[in-house]
């Protein structure tokens, strides 16, 4: 299984831990291997990014094996990535040559807060992964 390496989480005084009040989120190798762990993921090629362009945003793709529910992976996975930083989500899932790169239902493509709190809950504010429950498109 490939894994793309996402670099860490670093604080503005560079200590990697945050200032007090604020949101420590899932360290991203923490979230690609709960993306891996997903059942049916067979290939994981995701990457944290922020460049000027874009912005910050976890984007790539995910192959799936036949039995999977592309939707039901792709809802699960942006119930993983909600829980890291701060970014846009732009993640496809591949199953025997078809994409699957639209948003969850619900979900805008710049993904709104409000939108993302609604459908996976609030994000963990320590840093550590919460299991999501099954998300809509799984239930």
């Amino acid at each position: 299984m490939a894994f793309a390496a996402l670099t860490g989480c670093v604080s503005p005084d560079g200590s990697g831990g945050s200032r007090e009040g604020e949101r420590v989120p899932v360290p991203d190798d923490v979230l690609l291997g709960a993306i891996e762990d997903v059942p049916g993921v067979t290939d994981v090629d995701v990457s944290y990014e922020d460049d000027v362009t874009n912005g910050e945003q976890y984007s790539g793709r995910l192959e799936v094996d036949d039995s999977a529910n592309p939707a039901c992976v792709l809802d699960r996975v942006y119930a993983i990535l909600w829980q890291g930083r701060d970014a846009v989500i732009g993640v496809s899932v591949v199953q025997g040559g078809e994409v699957t790169a639209e948003p969850p239902p619900g979900i805008s493509f710049f993904q709104k807060t409000d939108e993302m709190q609604d459908r996976y809950g609030p994000r963990p504010t320590e840093g550590v992964l919460v299991e999501p429950e099954a998300p809509p498109a799984c239930r």
